[in-house]
């Protein structure tokens, strides 16, 4: 039996040892790195203070210069006003309404006055003061919310469609599908607004073809359910009498107060409180007509329309020329000086190197 032990092979120890060193050398050079930079920043970050130390005095000036210059370019600028009016497009007319006001917004960005005065009736000065137009749905949370349960009610039974919830319901809706829309005007003349009224929407600039057709259909079928409400009242009507007629008889033989008409066609039964009901629901549904006739009988409903006077937009203390300037003053100045401290040390930079 032999008494050697088996030998201990160092092999893994000395594996570990160097992964160690490895690692302990990847450390060092990245401290050392990370000091490099936090002295390069901070050597930075001096000639940085320094310059505007050195240059303090023209920077203050700059500032003072440009916020008197700014300040006195607010006072003098033009005043902008505002104004909007809420329509109600009828017979698919929104998406004819939407192209029509962005064709006046064009023109507006082009400055054709010509073209603009044309068209509203205005002066060459008053053309001339419209800024833009613009137009958004009138977002009512609650018709948003029934626009949402229609959706969700079309597409729960459909396995391909994936599951949409209600705020990307609400960001991707097409804006014409609202039943309201803003139009709203900029310009520099607060009194032109209410001559916006009848031409910004006329029938002649938002008519077509297609909205004709729908407008005739609308009319057809609302004389189509007149007179359908029409037979249906005189049938009623003629019920009715039989009906009285068969309750004076009935009076006068001193019979029971239930009784009931039994038409001989459909053996149909009906009394008294079931002729009421029928004949309020008729009424009431001549009612719904006759309102849906006037509020659909243009093309577009003004909802609220255009003050007389427009209100003047504030402009925000970040938009003002007395705030920009100076900041946009400091930052030319702090360039210009940089590009000379670097036009500097590359001359510099030169020399050395022809030494």
């Amino acid at each position: 039996m032999s008494d050697k032990l088996p030998e201990t092979n160092s092999s893994d120890e000395i594996d570990i040892g160097q992964v160690f060193k490895i690692i302990g050398k990847f450390f060092k050079n990245l401290l050392n790195f990370l000091k490099t930079l936090a002295l390069f920043l901070f050597d930075l970050i001096m000639k940085f203070l320094l310059l505007i130390k050195e240059h303090i005095l023209k920077f203050l000036i700059t500032g003072v210069v440009c916020f008197v210059l700014g300040f006195i370019a607010d006072l003098k600028s033009i005043p902008i006003y505002n104004s909007s009016m809420i329509v109600q497009p009828n017979f698919g007319s929104t998406n004819q309404l939407y192209t029509t006001i962005k064709y006046y917004n064009g023109l507006t960005e082009i400055s054709d006055s010509i073209s603009l005065k044309n068209i509203f009736g205005f002066t060459s000065q008053e053309a001339a003061s419209i800024i833009s137009f613009k137009i958004e749905p009138l977002r009512d949370e609650n018709e948003m919310l029934n626009k949402f349960d229609f959706f969700q009610s079309n597409i729960k039974d459909s396995i391909d469609t994936p599951e949409l919830g209600y705020y990307k319901f609400k960001n991707n809706i097409d804006p014409t599908e609202f039943l309201n829309h803003v139009i709203s005007v900029e310009s520099s003349n607060p009194l032109i607004f209410e001559k916006l009224n009848d031409s910004i929407i006329k029938e002649s600039s938002i008519n077509n073809k297609f909205i004709n057709k729908n407008r005739k259909a609308a009319i057809s079928n609302n004389s189509l359910e007149e007179k359908a409400l029409t037979n249906q009242q005189e049938k009623i009507d003629s019920l009715s009498s039989v009906y009285r007629s068969v309750l004076i008889k009935s009076a006068e033989k001193s019979t029971s107060s239930g009784t009931n008409i039994q038409l001989a066609s459909n053996q149909i039964k009906t009394n008294e409180m079931d002729l009421f009901k029928l004949e309020k629901q008729i009424n009431q549904s001549r009612q719904e007509l006759n309102s849906k006739r006037i509020i659909k009988d243009d093309i577009i409903n003004v909802v609220t329309s255009f003050p007389k006077r427009g209100r003047e937009i504030e402009v925000e203390l970040m938009d003002k020329l007395a705030f920009k300037l100076p900041f946009i003053g400091s930052i030319l100045l702090l360039v210009f000086f940089l590009l000379k401290s670097l036009n500097t040390y590359l001359n510099n930079y030169k020399k050395q190197i022809n030494v």
